[in-house]
This record gives C-alpha cells, sequence and structure tokens, in this order.
C-alpha cells in the first residue's frame, strides 16, 4: 500500500523512483492510492494522464498496478469526501485513461465501511440541511427527506459504475461502539463479519447498508480489505477529550488491554470458525491489509492512536500465530509457510528510504499487513489486454 498525492509531489517521485526498482525486478503488486489533497477540481485530464504515464512506464519494468483513487470519499475527514458528483465524474475520467493506457493496471472503488456516518461535524462534512438545492446534497439525500443523515445509503451516491471498478474495497476498522470515537472499547461480538453483512445498526437504529452481498457478491467483483485495526487511543496529547477522560482514570491504557482489543478484533478478521468464518463467508475477499501505523488521528481529537502490531513481541508473535491458522482440510488460507519464514509479510524492512535524514519510506515484500494465498483474479467481466 503506497499512498501519494495527486498530482504527484516531488518527494512523491522521489520516494517511488528509490522503492519501484526493486519491487519491479521482483514482480511485485503496489496498492497505489492518490490522495487529492489540493481538491478534486485539481485532478484534471492532463494530470490523469501524467499519472497514467507514470503508471505504465513502471508496469512495464515488472510491477502490477491497483490504483485506490480517493479513498474514503464517504467520510467527512479529506478534501474530497462527500462529494459524490465529481468523484464519479473524476473517478470514470481516471477509470477509462488508465484502461486504455495500460496492460495490466486495475481501479479500486474503496469507501469507508461502518457505523457513524455520514460523521458529522468533520472538517468536510457536506452541509445539507432543509431548503439546501446543491447536486451533491440531492445525490446524498438517497432517502429524499431534504437532510443528510444516518437514514441516507452511505455508499450508492459514489457508485460509478460496473465497467468502472476492477476491484471492490473498505477501510473496516474497529473504532469503538460510538461515534465520536476515542474510548478504548473492546470489539463487540462478530463486528467485522456482521458490519460487511450490513447487521449492524447506526446509533441512530438505522442498520448501515449490506456492502459485501451488494457491491462484490452480486456484482462478481474481487474484494480487498484495504485497511483494518483497532482502536488503541494513547491520549498522550489531548487528554483533556471526553474519550480520555474515559480511557485516563479507568485504566483502560494499558499493554494487557491493547492486547485484548488488538486480539479480539483479529481474531474477527481472520476467523477460520463456523459462520463467521471469513474463509468460508466473504470467498471474493482475495487481500487484508492491517494499518500497521501509529499516527496521530483527529477523529479522536489529535491523539495517538496504535494500530500496530509490531512494537510489542507478544502482540506480534500472536498476531503471527492467528494468520498461520489452517482450516479443517489443512489449507493455510491467510499467509503461506515461505512468507512466514523469511517474514515477508511486511515485519522485515528490506530497506529504509531517507531524504536529507529524514524518513521518508521504507521497501518491504508487503507495505502494511497484506495477506492472501488466493491468486488475484481478473474482474467477472473484464479482461486486461495481454
Amino acid at each position: 500500500m503506497l499512498y501519494t498525492q495527486i498530482p504527484f509531489r516531488e518527494d512523491d517521485l522521489w520516494v517511488m523512483s528509490q522503492l519501484f526498482p526493486s519491487m519491479g525486478a521482483q514482480k511485485q503488486t503496489v496498492i497505489l492510492t492518490p490522495e487529492p489533497f489540493a481538491g478534486l477540481e485539481a485532478v484534471s485530464e492532463d494530470v490523469i494522464q501524467d499519472t497514467i504515464t507514470f503508471i505504465k512506464k513502471w508496469e512495464d519494468r515488472g510491477l502490477t498496478f491497483i490504483v485506490r483513487f480517493a479513498h474514503e470519499m464517504n467520510g467527512s475527514w479529506y478534501p474530497w469526501c462527500q462529494k459524490p458528483a465529481l468523484f464519479v465524474e473524476k473517478f470514470r475520467l481516471f477509470s477509462e485513461a488508465l484502461h486504455a493506457g495500460t496492460k495490466y493496471a486495475a481501479m479500486l472503488w474503496a469507501p469507508n465501511l461502518g457505523p457513524g456516518y455520514p460523521y458529522k461535524n468533520g472538517k468536510y462534512e457536506a452541509k445539507c440541511n432543509k431548503g439546501e438545492t446543491s447536486v451533491d446534497c440531492f445525490l446524498l439525500d438517497t432517502n429524499g427527506d431534504g437532510t443528510l443523515t444516518a437514514a441516507d445509503d452511505m455508499f450508492s451516491p459514489y457508485w460509478p459504475g460496473n465497467e468502472h471498478v476492477d476491484w471492490i474495497g473498505s477501510s473496516l476498522y474497529w473504532w469503538g461502539r460510538v461515534y465520536p470515537w476515542g474510548e478504548n472499547e473492546m470489539p463487540s461480538a462478530h463486528f467485522f463479519h456482521d458490519t460487511l453483512m450490513g447487521r449492524i445498526k447506526q446509533e441512530t437504529g438505522e442498520p448501515i447498508p449490506d456492502f459485501y452481498p451488494t457491491y462484490s457478491e452480486k456484482k462478481g467483483i474481487a474484494m480487498i480489505i484495504t485497511e483494518t485495526g483497532a482502536l488503541y487511543n494513547l491520549c498522550d496529547t489531548e487528554p483533556d477529550t471526553d474519550a480520555c477522560k474515559v480511557n485516563i482514570p479507568n485504566g483502560l491504557i494499558n499493554p494487557a488491554f491493547e492486547f485484548d482489543i488488538k486480539s479480539t478484533w483479529w481474531g474477527q478478521v481472520f476467523s477460520l470458525e463456523g459462520s463467521y468464518s471469513t474463509f468460508e463467508a466473504f470467498p471474493n475477499i482475495r487481500m487484508i491489509s492491517w494499518f500497521n501505523v501509529r499516527k496521530e488521528e483527529q477523529e479522536v481529537g489529535g491523539n495517538t492512536v496504535d494500530w500496530t502490531t509490531f512494537a510489542d513481541q507478544d502482540l506480534k508473535d500472536a498476531f503471527i500465530a492467528q494468520i498461520s491458522l489452517r482450516t479443517e482440510d489443512k489449507k493455510q488460507y491467510w499467509i503461506t509457510d515461505e512468507a512466514k519464514k523469511t517474514q515477508s509479510f511486511g515485519s522485515r524492512v528490506d530497506r529504509v528510504v531517507e531524504r536529507d535524514g529524514v524518513l521518508v519510506g521504507a521497501s518491504v515484500e508487503w507495505s502494511d499487513w497484506n495477506f492472501s494465498s488466493k491468486a488475484i483474479p481478473d474482474r467477472v467481466g473484464y479482461t486486461p489486454k495481454r
């Protein structure tokens, strides 16, 4: 998983120039996530064509690209969020150019999935009150009641059409029980499975849409969990937030509880148990990417959230044990023995990339923690040019 801006910045180009030669030599796949922080308006046809030309150059040198353009577009935390009309327009333009200009590159459509929509009070929340007549508010108001609420469909306004989507993706985290988030809480039972199936309700009582059946199963499109993890809020910079006033005095910031939160979550994500087995319930899921990062999150008041599994050896060992589980017929689903031997699934850094003494990137066999022993398929109905 590689995050860049679009248009590419000088730093983006430099980092990719350091990482891509060795990755191309190993015939690796890059999930490229171009983020339009300058706004969707800045993603012109010329910018798109320049991006496609760049992708084609590295495709010819051995890389395969899956492009996750303007991800989590239904959130309220990025400049491209909650602008469905322009998002769909730009996604289609990008998709057409990518399919015409490359042999194998594919488009990945990846909204945010889970309760909390429309994520009120986010910096880029659409202001769709009674009487608002903008095109975006018309599209977002899927139930026609004149406002944007949890009762509106969180996905359909952003759907660009089957012909423009080669992969389905979603960010599916355990952020907590109630939005706004921030309290360190144990994951609800079966939350991963039930969220994908549309069996989770918003705080207001409305169910979220059934994402996997509607967008992957019925459309016959393979799926990637593009980001996942379980919230562990360190309350290190803004301890006066409401959530931290719960976490700190109740002793909810400690290694033992961190282990319980994360291990419960990865037990759901990588489950092989019964009807809640990810292997059995979601056969179209071909890859899962654990967000193995510790970072400040504005959604929890700017405090640091530790999403990682590698910082603590006990966590790491338990995580590897989970993804090493086999199905009843002894099939190793999440990771191969060879990958485990070499630790090429994310814990081994092949090369650190520095510029002017600042860490700007790292080359790994799989970025984040990506797992799949399934072959990456062509999308049903889409045959890449060979």
